[in-house]
């Protein structure tokens, strides 16, 4: 017989369980012996799905902000980094160029026609240079957010495939299942993309054509301040304009290039491993003699 001041045995239903709500979650994912239902799976994956749409839109604006302060280059000095993070219209942008070549061009001693055509020439280049600046930076922005989405779902594979690993495919918990193929699912399409739309050749092209219409901006700037090109000779208005528009004829190629053939490959693999499924389930085994 127990004596009254003996300590009473705990029971599970005494036990405290103050868990965190986070430890909580991984306790219950990885439980074998609670697996949860359909419903569960369907929330699991469109809660993933939606953090993924977040952060992809989250990153995607970080870099589109940075970009612009890294791009202040192709504005006039009087524009600040914070006005050039506003994401300025090419409208804006050409309005201060225009304000910019105009006051140049009263300084040349040169024919309407010739002035006019100079103000146009300096016109495209900026628009080129503008172009190909926010061409190069979406390539740029989405290889940052590729790399982050890719390498958070590779993690998150990898943990699931050892926690898969520890109790087998058959004993483990269907949500880790679930964790697992969402994951790899996303580590697929991002990749994939990125091969698809080639995110970094399209990069390289684009940077490389944006700093050569900088680079021919700064040297027609100069020429309308000293009326000199680069070797320090002087030159007539109508010979630069000339020499412009040879230089603007070797820039002007198109940088855009995707690559079709690797989605040409995938579909016919797919195929291929559709065929066979049909010629299995068409030829049954043999029976055993």
């Amino acid at each position: 017989m127990k004596h009254p001041s003996d300590p009473l045995p705990e029971s599970p239903e005494s036990t405290p369980r103050f868990f965190p709500p986070l430890a909580q979650f991984f306790r219950w994912l990885i439980a074998k012996d609670k697996n949860p239902t359909l419903l569960a799976h369907v929330l699991v994956a469109s809660s993933i799905m939606g953090i993924v749409i977040l952060t992809d839109g989250f990153l995607a604006k970080i870099a589109t902000e940075k970009k612009y302060e890294w791009m202040t280059i192709y504005y006039p000095p009087e524009v600040t980094v914070s006005e050039a993070s506003k994401h300025p219209t090419i409208d804006e942008i050409l309005s201060h160029a225009e304000t910019r070549v105009d006051a140049a061009l009263k300084n040349l001693n040169a024919d309407t026609e010739i002035k006019q055509r100079l103000r146009s020439q300096f016109l495209r280049i900026q628009t080129r240079a503008v172009i190909h600046g926010d061409v190069m930076a979406f390539f740029y922005g989405r290889s940052f957010v590729t790399l982050v989405v890719v390498s958070v779902s590779g993690v998150t594979g990898v943990l699931c495939l050892f926690f898969i690993s520890k109790d087998g495919w058959s004993d483990c918990n269907n949500i880790l299942l679930n964790l697992f193929v969402i994951s790899a699912g996303i580590v697929v399409l991002y990749g994939n993309l990125s091969i698809f739309l080639k995110f970094e050749e399209n990069t390289n092209n684009n940077t490389e054509l944006y700093l050569s219409y900088l680079i021919l901006k700064e040297e027609f700037l100069s020429y309308l301040a000293t009326q000199k090109n680069n070797a320090g000779d002087e030159i007539l208005p109508s010979d630069f304009v000339l020499y412009m528009d040879q230089r603007m004829h070797q820039l002007n190629v198109i940088t855009l290039d995707f690559d079709n053939q690797k989605v040409q490959d995938y579909s016919q693999k797919f195929e291929r491993v559709l065929e066979g499924e049909q010629d299995s389930l068409a030829d049954p085994p043999a029976a055993e003699e």
